[in-house]
């Protein structure tokens, strides 16, 4: 009937389908997505007018996951389209709110319909709905950032961050050549946790630079701040004169 959806493109989401089909289209579980709270993602809808009387268009995102997508700033994108105008493309930027439902599976509802639309779940007259999968992820925030190491060499050195919304953590070292990512062994351990250690430190090692790369699973990484390992050469001297012994430390 003309007034169908061509394409959506949202975040990862880039989904195109024939014009000159209508009716309801379920892709939430084919098409789908991550996002991050507090982020903003451009979100575009082609929608086609073929007929005689103006299109309106609309975008509803279940941020609550109650299966209404009609609560209070669930509407993310409204428009209307010109008689006749054919295909037409239109965006906005959509951010995602800080207290919506994280990690389960959302629906993004899309609908086109001809001269009547006043919600998600209208039965469509000549249009199209069509649905897609979002999910929400935590942003990461980091409240303790590791500090630098000042020890013996041979001693064991540790470096703690203190973050929320974190799905996986990556200690790096740069040893001079730049941060690359370290592994479990008999040297490190806690490189994928928030706590990395090092057993038993070289003289070798002495100025390394440390740092945790942090992700929340979806499109946010970020870095902690680089911190120092410091190593102190000790030796003990022993002179005896005159009966008296004199122990001198000697720090590198």
């Amino acid at each position: 009937y003309g007034y169908a959806i061509s394409n959506v493109t949202f975040s990862n989401i880039n989904y195109s389908s024939s014009p000159a089909i209508n009716g309801y289209l379920d892709n939430s579980c084919s098409s789908s997505t991550c996002v991050t709270e507090g982020k903003s993602y451009d979100l575009s809808v082609s929608v086609d007018n073929q007929g005689t009387q103006e299109g309106l268009y609309a975008v509803y995102i279940d941020y609550n996951d109650n299966g209404t997508l009609n609560d209070v700033d669930e509407t993310v994108f409204t428009g209307s389209s010109v008689p006749g105008s054919g295909i037409q493309t239109s965006t906005t930027s959509v951010t995602i709110p800080k207290n919506a439902t994280e990690s389960n599976l959302l629906r993004m509802r899309v609908i086109n319909d001809q001269l009547y639309l006043d919600g998600p779940c209208i039965n469509l007259w000549t249009g199209e709905a069509e649905d897609y999968g979002i999910y929400i992820n935590p942003e990461v925030s980091i409240s303790s950032q590791p500090t630098n190491a000042n020890i013996c060499v041979g001693e064991d050195a540790n470096f703690s961050i203190v973050s929320t919304g974190v799905t996986n953590f990556q200690w790096q070292e740069d040893n001079g050549s730049g941060f690359k990512d370290i592994s479990n062994g008999e040297k490190y351990s806690g490189v994928t946790t928030g706590n990395l250690t090092i057993k038993g430190t070289s003289s070798g090692m002495d100025s390394y630079n440390y740092r945790c790369v942090l992700s929340n699973g979806c499109d946010q990484s970020l870095n902690s701040n680089s911190v120092n390992l410091n190593l102190n050469e000790v030796t003990d001297k022993t002179v005896s004169t005159d009966g008296i012994t004199i122990e001198a430390n000697n720090s590198n």
